[in-house]
């Protein structure tokens, strides 16, 4: 009886299928065509469910109930042609631990038509027991680190202002939690551009055990006290069936510049128990110092800082800045028009380097500027904004300071300098040098004196 010979292709399928490595297949846009069992149970999941995700390179998107793909992308290295070996560690429920995953691109007649992923064994240990050190670029380090801070942070992960290591933003986390936790009236103050407004508003959306109702936005420096009242009494009584349940929360923006019959109005409606008023704000500094020097009506800066949240400046966090730009390129990357690994580490040493005004808002905007400039997979130091290179190298080579001039001392050194040429011509005769610089002989000696010359010797007798 003639053996009927199988399909390499069936072979090959049923190998990979079997093997303890998890494979994946993604075509050129990321997409996973192929998944094997130990893939899934390596991702906790049903290998069937990641098939058809895009597997991106990013941790913006996270699908509710379903399996993450992103967990295990493939650095956009690989689609330059590359061979890329990672640390990868998946962190959805049931994941296995850390593996070491080889990722290939697969070509055709030269062309990239998708990547290939093989890991280590699910039966093997993870690499973290083995002791292995990986070789990486820090974009790798820092997007695994992304990974872990979504998992800790849940449903706050989409603030980027809230991802570092730095202690001052580990507080702000706790604090926001807390705010969010207990509907505390809270104050978020800091420098422009640190992300205050944000905080605020994740904070209104996320409250625990509650909708959030309306939130109502005011830019305190633009508004006096009747557009204040009117404002905020006509979104309390929009609705016919005005429901004090759900509580009207005021977002105030730049509360310390709130006029001082502003602020008297505010203290009326938020006393009004008609309103159930909440309230979150910002400001540039704590509205309880500005209370203590006089600048503020220390009844309301009490009455609005039952929480005190400090933003701190980017330029106290340096460790945290280059987190913070991986976290904005993968941001990008999100919106799917191409996909980078990140900063290179002479580009991120840049970023460190430099001293941040516009703060998290600034880093924002450069990362943005240097995304569209990047040609490969990272972002490198010539694509920073050529405004960015000229502040840094502005930074490096500052101007040198202009010395005062003193003109006593000018003028001093200036006539130091004719007395000594009139003596030598006169040869230390200072009744002829007094007749060379037309003066009279006692004022020369008083000079000679005065500036310390050598005057203690006679006249030498004239030349005849």
């Amino acid at each position: 009886m003639v053996k009927k010979q199988r399909s390499p292709i069936g072979m090959l399928r049923k190998h990979v299928g079997d093997s303890s490595h998890p494979v994946l297949v993604f075509d050129a846009d990321r997409v996973i065509d192929y998944c094997n069992e130990a893939c899934g149970r390596w991702m906790g999941v049903a290998a069937s469910a990641l098939l058809g995700q895009t597997a991106a390179y990013h941790f913006e998107t996270v699908r509710g109930g379903a399996p993450i793909a992103s967990d295990v992308a493939p650095p956009p290295d690989v689609f330059e042609g590359h061979r890329v070996e990672r640390r990868i560690q998946p962190i959805g429920p049931g994941a296995g631990g850390p593996r070491l995953a080889t990722f290939l691109p697969l070509t055709t007649d030269g062309v990239i038509r998708g990547a290939l992923m093989i890991a280590d064994p699910v039966d093997a240990p993870p690499v973290r027991d083995r002791g292995e050190d990986v070789e990486e670029p820090e974009s790798a380090r820092l997007h695994r680190a992304l990974a872990e801070f979504r998992r800790r942070l849940g449903k706050f992960y989409d603030l980027p202002s809230l991802v570092g290591r730095d202690p001052a933003i580990e507080r702000v986390r706790a604090q926001v939690v807390a705010s969010a936790a207990t509907a505390a009236r809270t104050l978020i103050h800091g420098p422009a551009g640190s992300g205050r407004e944000q905080v605020a508003r994740t904070i209104h959306y996320h409250r625990n055990g509650s909708e959030p109702g309306v939130l109502v936005p005011l830019a305190c420096s633009l508004v006096d006290a009747e557009l204040l009242h009117t404002t905020i009494t006509a979104h309390a009584y929009a609705d016919p069936e005005f429901d004090t349940s759900r509580p009207l929360t005021l977002l105030l923006l730049d509360v310390d510049r709130l006029s001082p019959d502003g602020q008297r109005a505010l203290v009326d409606i938020t006393h009004d128990r008609e309103l159930r008023i909440h309230t979150l704000a910002t400001a540039g500094q704590s509205v309880l110092r500005s209370a203590s020097d006089g600048g503020f009506r220390e009844d309301l800066a009490h009455y609005l800082s039952t929480i005190e949240i400090e933003m701190p400046p980017l330029r106290d966090r340096p460790r945290d800045i280059p987190l913070l730009a991986q976290r904005f390129v993968e941001m990008r990357n999100a919106e799917g028009l191409k996909s980078l690994s990140g900063f290179d580490e002479d580009a991120l040493d840049q970023l460190v380097q430099y001293v941040w005004p516009g703060n998290l808002d600034e880093l924002r905007e450069v990362t943005r500027e240097a995304y569209e400039r990047a040609a490969g997979p990272y972002i490198r130091r010539t694509d920073l904004p050529s405004s960015f290179a000229a502040a840094d190298r502005a930074r490096k080579h500052p101007p040198r300071p202009i010395e005062p001039i003193r003109l006593d001392a000018v003028l001093e050194r200036f006539e130091r300098e004719i007395l000594e040429r009139a003596l030598e011509l006169a040869k230390g005769n200072r009744a002829r040098a007094a007749r060379l610089l037309g003066v009279s002989r006692p004022r020369l000696l008083r000079r000679i004196g005065q500036l310390a010359l050598d005057g203690s010797k006679s006249d030498p007798p004239e030349p005849t």
